[in-house]
């Protein structure tokens, strides 16, 4: 089978999956729900966050969401640019995960009326750490939600044909990518692929008698020969 008729197989399992992915995915949900609660049970926080940041990694989800409500705390992974529920866990639950959440992150605990941006790092199946979590609380009506948003620089940059641009629309980009001047603008909703997609086309612009400096909030993927810098306009 050809690469681009993986590329098209591939496409065809994403259009006939459940649209929120809950469905298909219901069974791992399931296990790392129950997998967390245990953990929580031993009181074992950081055990119980490892595997909520690590069941979101293998699905490859882009965001963790830990969203408090009046009575209970909805766990969500962002996978495909869809939200989907794991389930539900207590208020204790989530208390105790947030708080984890803040220590591993450098934020402060004692700290709950204020917006807070932090980040840690973890590695995956052993390896050393190269997954960035990055950890946005903000304080609601009824306590702390959180989101992690998961930045894998073990991933491989995608070719063309991978991200399932074909037809006119990739004659479109390849001319463009030809002219010497201009402007290529990337938009869509979180975890539509803009990031990915961006890095697919410095990949292939790149050359040894060019020089590729990208400015970026957060570095990503890791692109060989290519100057990357990170900026942060909040700092």
């Amino acid at each position: 089978m050809t690469q681009q008729e993986n590329t098209i197989e591939d496409i065809k399992k994403l259009i006939t999956k459940e649209h929120t992915g809950e469905a298909f995915y219901r069974s791992e949900f399931h296990t790392i729900l129950d997998d967390m609660k245990m953990a929580l049970d031993r009181q074992d926080s950081d055990s119980a966050l490892n595997t909520l940041i690590q069941g979101a990694i293998n699905l490859k989800a882009s965001d963790v969401h830990l969203e408090i409500h009046e009575h209970d705390s909805v766990p969500r992974f962002r996978i495909d640019g869809n939200l989907a529920p794991l389930g539900q866990l207590s208020m204790k639950e989530h208390e105790t995960l947030v708080e984890r959440l803040k220590y591993r992150s450098n934020l402060k605990l004692n700290i709950h009326n204020v917006p807070q941006d932090g980040k840690f790092r973890l590695g995956k199946d052993g390896n050393e750490a190269k997954i960035d979590i990055r950890v946005s609380v903000m304080p609601t009506r009824y306590g702390e939600s959180v989101v992690c948003r998961i930045l894998d620089a073990t991933n491989n940059v995608l070719t063309i044909d991978a991200l399932g641009i074909i037809g006119t629309q990739k004659i479109d980009i390849l001319h463009s990518l030809e002219k010497k001047q201009g402007m290529i603008l990337v938009t869509g909703p979180t975890g539509s692929g803009k990031t990915t997609t961006l890095y697919t086309l410095i990949d292939m612009l790149k050359n040894p008698e060019d020089k590729i400096i990208t400015l970026e909030d957060p570095i990503e993927y890791q692109i060989p020969d290519v100057l990357q810098s990170e900026i942060n306009e909040r700092e």
